[in-house]
């Protein structure tokens, strides 16, 4: 089993490839986690688009390296 640290690591890696790979169609398009913000905030997906790329590197990190270490695997 990997520690903790090193799956964090990989979850913050995975996620900076992630956010790239998504951010290169530029359509303008909101990202999903800025849609699921709108849910819970209200308005328009596109003015949650800070928060919802915040929720994407926090969830990215820790769900990816909690899945990296095998704890939640």
């Amino acid at each position: 089993m990997a520690s903790i640290t090193a799956g964090l690591v990989g979850g913050l890696l995975a996620t900076i490839v992630m956010t790239a790979v998504m951010m290169m169609p530029g359509d303008g398009d909101s990202q999903p986690t800025a849609a699921l913000v709108e849910k819970f905030a209200g308005g328009e997906p596109n003015d949650h688009a800070t928060p919802g790329m915040i929720l994407h590197r926090v969830y990215g990190v820790v769900l990816v390296g909690f899945l990296g270490t095998g704890i939640l695997a």
